[in-house]
């Protein structure tokens, strides 16, 4: 479909959207054989605004796809990373309209609210801009401290899976973003099925990032779909927004993972 037909699509409200795929290896693809899941509403008018179609096939692709990016990200400088930052910066404020009006629409926000929201997510992606030149120390200040005088070099832990709530989309996807680049781990972010316009649109910004394929893969899913993808043991980092019985459920069920990294808010 592309970002322009997605934004003429928008703009003429021709709900629902056909849903052109997740967004792996750098290309949209869709499984023939896929389910559907309960999908997006105008949460005003109580309209269709998309449906996600998933398969567990799908959701292997992706995380084969992370795996398979690891090694071209480990031979990314930090630097690099960063000024792939500075691009999602500027292609979130090139489409700032679309952006706004997506939140509107799918999150219900009042357009104040929403353009707050887009503010401060740029505002986070500028305040990394500026200390680009302290982050390796930032993160390194700790161990230095500990042996001053050694060499270390970062490396990626592995894959990092994280959930897109339909109720702060874009700071999420923001915040996953730059941490992810800035570890220099592969991710797989899992947009709420309740997330699809945002979802997609933010796929199309990656796309347009020029990151090394598999870099960031885009799975569409719900909470369920997200804790049957936790059982695999490549993915050590776990980000999720929800509610509280559910980020216990998480940590509940990762109290073995020892070597696995949990943000939950």
């Amino acid at each position: 479909m592309g970002i322009e037909a997605f934004s003429a699509a928008m703009h003429a409200r021709k709900f629902p959207l056909d849903f052109p795929g997740h967004f792996i290896d750098g290309a949209w693809i869709q499984d023939p054989k896929a389910e559907a899941l309960q999908g997006s509403f105008n949460p005003s008018r109580g309209e269709p605004i998309g449906r996600v179609l998933l398969s567990r096939k799908i959701i292997e692709a992706g995380i084969e796809s992370a795996e398979q990016a690891q090694k071209i990200i480990s031979n990314t400088t930090l630097d690099t990373r960063i000024n792939a930052l500075g691009r999602l910066r500027q292609l979130i404020t090139d489409y700032e309209p679309l952006v706004i009006e997506a939140l509107c629409i799918e999150a219900g926000k009042a357009r104040w609210e929403a353009e707050a929201d887009f503010r401060a997510s740029v505002q986070q992606l500028d305040s990394i801009l500026a200390e680009r030149q302290n982050i390796r120390q930032f993160l390194l200040g700790p161990v230095m401290l500990a042996w001053p005088g050694t060499e270390f070099e970062l490396q990626p832990h592995g894959i990092t899976l994280a959930f897109l709530p339909f109720s702060t989309p874009l700071a999420t996807f923001v915040q996953c973003l730059s941490g992810a680049l800035i570890a220099g781990s592969p991710l797989v972010l899992m947009p709420s099925s309740h997330a699809v316009l945002s979802g997609i649109l933010f796929a199309y910004i990656v796309e347009k990032l020029d990151l090394a394929k598999g870099s960031v893969n885009i799975v569409f899913g719900n909470y369920q779909n997200f804790l049957k993808t936790l059982t695999d043991k490549r993915i050590q980092a776990v980000i999720y927004s929800g509610s509280r019985e559910h980020c216990d459920a998480i940590r509940r069920d990762n109290t073995n993972a020892l070597t696995r990294e949990l943000l939950l808010q």
